[in-house]
């Protein structure tokens, strides 16, 4: 039998052994625990990237910075003597109800240059007869930006020509007044065998006097075809006058100055047969 000491010695170094193999086995323990709460049934556990959210399309709608479109199709849709107006389609653009137009035509009518307008159409008055013109039309955004110009041009229409002895005869755009020079010849023509007859049925001046020259504005007629002014008339008095020509041909001038007296005429066109020549 051993001794009581040694027993003792030897169960304290026991206990100090078991101590370190558990010192040693726990670490151990946790490492595998850990590891295995990283697995599953199926395998062990991997990281996927998130799905990307699919973005709404860009929209069409133009920056204000950028520039606008030109309009397209410039069109005369409405033209007579002295005026005109021309129209275009707005661009196909997605600000497009936002533009403005900026409209240029040197000396269409007054010397107009340049104009701002809010709609596709822009209306020219006091054209010269038989005169071309050129129109250039831009867009503008709200930021200022201008497009290239879209070009029209046209000649504006011609004033006079040749008319049977019937209907009526007025200035051009009659009743009213047309501020911008023009010059205009008519010739009248009846059946052969027949003359011409011409009623003044109004002549107004801008300013009517009886003693004042017709020197800028006036209407005048000829006898035949190859007469030059036998009658010129620029006042008010001369309505309800018959002119009767000397031939089956009457020639018919209308002259008008912007800075001097302005006069508007309308007269009748008839014609009769016989050749027998008076005026009243």
């Amino acid at each position: 039998m051993r001794p009581k000491g040694q027993r003792e010695s030897r169960l304290h170094g026991s206990m100090q052994g078991f101590l370190r193999l558990l010192l040693i086995q726990i670490p151990v323990f946790f490492a595998v625990s850990c590891a295995q709460e990283t697995t599953n049934e199926t395998g062990p556990t991997t990281l996927t990237k998130p799905t990307a959210t699919p973005t709404e399309p860009a929209t069409t709608t133009l920056p204000a910075t950028t520039g606008p479109s030109p309009p397209t199709n410039l069109t005369v849709v409405e033209q007579g003597v002295g005026f005109a107006t021309v129209r275009w389609t707005a661009p196909n653009d997605p600000n497009k109800d936002s533009y403005i137009y900026h409209v240029t035509c040197y000396q269409c009518g007054d010397n107009f240059n340049f104009k701002t307008v809010y709609r596709t159409e822009c209306d020219f008055a006091n054209l010269s007869p038989g005169n071309i013109y050129t129109v250039n039309v831009s867009s503008s955004n709200t930021n200022n930006k201008f497009s290239q110009p879209a070009t029209i041009t046209f000649t504006a229409v011609p004033c006079g020509g040749k008319l049977r002895a019937e209907g009526r005869l007025s200035s051009p755009d009659y009743p009213q007044n047309i501020y911008s020079n023009m010059h205009c010849v008519w010739d009248i023509e009846a059946p052969l065998g027949h003359v011409v007859l011409l009623t003044v049925v109004d002549l107004t001046a801008l300013i009517d006097s009886p003693s004042s020259q017709c020197d800028g504005s006036w209407l005048a007629v000829g006898y035949n075809q190859i007469s030059q002014r036998d009658i010129t008339m620029c006042h008010d008095s001369e309505v309800g006058r018959t002119i009767i020509s000397t031939s089956n041909m009457l020639r018919v001038f209308y002259n008008k100055t912007v800075d001097v007296n302005v006069v508007r005429f309308n007269v009748t066109l008839s014609s009769q047969g016989n050749l027998f020549v008076f005026v009243v």
